[in-house]
């Protein structure tokens, strides 16, 4: 069901139907309109009972928001590597002839060897063996 409104004042009314309030405007018609039936009713002296208007106030539900779990961060640690690691992994791919794609990736890195790699490069030194295939 949807509800339509053309008005703010509109809406208000409608929200005070709901809540069991009739605005201002409706006591003020239902009053006037009981008063006219009464004063025809007087004068023409006919002894049909007035009743007051029935309001249906249709019931209304209102969506719930789902409840969305937060995402919290999962700890991880950082692995360090020491130049032993990373001289041991070099170690397997040199044995399994790898000593040129070894020799190309120690270049990229601009060393001539792994004793020039500084500390902050281990980390993607070992990605990079361990994507060439070194177990580390």
């Amino acid at each position: 069901m949807q509800i339509i409104f053309n008005s703010y004042e509109e809406m208000m009314d409608f929200m005070e139907k709901i809540q069991g309030r009739a605005s201002a405007k409706e006591e003020k018609a239902v009053t006037t309109a009981e008063e006219m039936k009464q004063h025809s009713v007087s004068e023409s002296c006919q002894s049909t009972p007035v009743s007051a208007p029935v309001q249906n106030v249709p019931s209304v539900s209102m969506p719930v928001a789902p409840t969305v779990p937060v995402q919290t961060a999962v700890p991880t640690s950082r692995h360090e590597y020491t130049r032993d690691d990373l001289a041991r992994a070099a170690m397997t791919l040199m044995d399994k002839g790898g000593m040129v794609q070894l020799q190309q990736l120690l270049t990229s890195y601009g060393c001539e060897t792994l004793q020039q790699l500084t500390e902050d490069q281990f980390g993607s030194f070992a990605t990079s063996l361990r994507g060439m295939g070194a177990q580390i």
